[in-house]
């Protein structure tokens, strides 16, 4: 499965309350220094590839699964019109490197 790494560290969220009162999701790790923390991997794309048998089981696709992680610069989760305006700049970007670079 293809992920890519957390930009932020997952440990350290938290959570908008009642008049944007922050609260710590996961008060033990608030003063915890990230360099301590565990680096958190996400699926990019949902796209799973497994044999059929873990499918028709109704197992998670991820049972048994390897993973492999691609640079957050070439990964973007569109969800909304941010991210999609975040998609086309890249894409000129890349379109542009690919005119005036020779690789």
């Amino acid at each position: 499965m293809q992920t890519v790494k957390y930009q932020h560290l997952i440990q350290h969220k938290f959570k908008f309350k009642i008049k944007n009162k922050m609260e710590f999701c996961n008060k033990q790790y608030a003063i915890k220094r990230p360099q301590c923390l565990t680096k958190s991997f996400n699926d990019n794309g949902r796209f799973y590839r497994s044999f059929i048998n873990i499918w028709l089981e109704k197992k998670h696709a991820l049972t048994n699964s390897i993973g492999f992680s691609i640079s957050k610069f070439r990964s973007v989760d569109i969800d909304n019109l941010d991210d999609w305006e975040r998609i086309e700049l890249l894409f000129v970007v890349i379109k542009f490197n690919e005119k005036n670079y020779l690789y």
